[in-house]
C-alpha cells in the first residue's frame, strides 16, 4: 500500500510514461495526434492576413478602367456588384 506508484507520472503504470520506451513513445504520439486535431479544427476559424486584398485590388483596377473610359458605366456597375457581393 505504501509503495504504490499509481498516479505518479514516472512510476510503473503512470500517465503513459510507464512501461519503458514504448509507453513514452506512445504518449508522445498521442500528444502529436491531439495537437494536430486541435490545429485542424482551429485553423479554418482564424482569418487569414490579407484575405480581402485581391478584392480591393480588383475594385481599384475596375475604377481605373472606368476613369480611363475603357468600360461603360453599365459594365462598371455590373462588375462592381459582382466583386462587392
Amino acid at each position: 500500500m505504501w509503495n504504490c506508484s499509481w498516479g505518479y507520472p514516472f512510476g510503473h503504470g503512470g500517465w503513459f510514461m510507464g512501461h519503458g520506451l514504448f509507453g513514452m513513445v506512445f504518449g508522445f504520439l498521442l500528444f502529436l495526434i491531439i495537437l494536430s486535431l486541435v490545429v485542424a479544427v482551429v485553423r479554418p476559424l482564424v482569418p487569414k492576413a490579407g484575405g480581402n486584398r485581391d478584392k480591393k485590388d480588383s475594385l481599384e483596377i475596375l475604377r481605373e478602367k472606368f476613369a480611363r473610359g475603357e468600360i461603360s458605366e453599365e459594365e462598371y456597375l455590373r462588375v462592381r456588384n459582382i466583386l462587392s457581393g
